[in-house]
């Protein structure tokens, strides 16, 4: 009789130490996990250093980008400090495809490799949507702030540093760093969040 209550006690015992062990979502990261499209305008500044692609010597680009992201497309609309398109690219599941202010046009399997022609490093593009929103590929590369929001995200060599304007635990962020050590550093300074369903 002993045995059987020690057995129904220990059931419920066991269970809440599984749920221990299970990382709980808090509210704001749930919010960002479920968002699928977003629209950015921002001002960046890219840094490459010494490579073959760029010809042996560093490159520092500036300006402005609008990125409108969708779980099947993505657009980048790169413009100069003053707002001049300088490049437009779009992608999807069929391919990628950079237009350039004089009018040059070309195509590739993926938006990675255009952007490779465009500042001399290829980004991993793939990933981008998912760095902005502090959404690592394994958990343990996060690191969140006391608000629960990203901080610092580490992922097959890359960091993303976060900073917000709002103090609110749900803010999005308003500066991101995304660097890869001695090879790139790209600063975004976002202007605008749009959340779409």
């Amino acid at each position: 009789m002993k045995s059987r209550l020690f057995r129904w006690l220990l059931i419920p015992f066991a269970l809440s130490l599984a749920a221990c062990a299970t990382p709980m979502l808090v509210p704001e990261q749930s919010n960002r996990l479920a968002i699928k499209h977003f629209s950015i305008d921002a001002r960046f500044a890219l840094r490459v250093e010494s490579t073959s692609a760029t010809g042996g010597s560093g490159q520092n680009v500036s300006g402005r980008l609008l990125w409108r992201h969708s779980a099947n497309s993505d657009y980048w609309l790169f413009s100069t400090p003053l707002g001049q398109a300088v490049a437009e690219l779009e992608s999807d599941a069929g391919g990628a495809r950079l237009k350039q202010a004089g009018g040059e046009e070309r195509r590739a399997a993926d938006a990675g490799m255009l952007l490779r022609d465009l500042f001399g490093y290829e980004l991993p593009v793939s990933r981008l949507p998912f760095w902005l929103l502090g959404r690592p590929e394994n958990r343990a590369g996060l690191d969140l702030d006391d608000q629960g929001r990203p901080r610092q995200l580490t992922e097959n060599g890359w960091q993303v540093a976060y900073a917000y304007d709002d103090k609110t635990p749900n803010a999005l962020p308003a500066r991101l760093t995304i660097r890869r050590e001695g090879e790139i550093e790209l600063r975004l300074r976002i202007e605008e969040w749009q959340i779409k369903p």
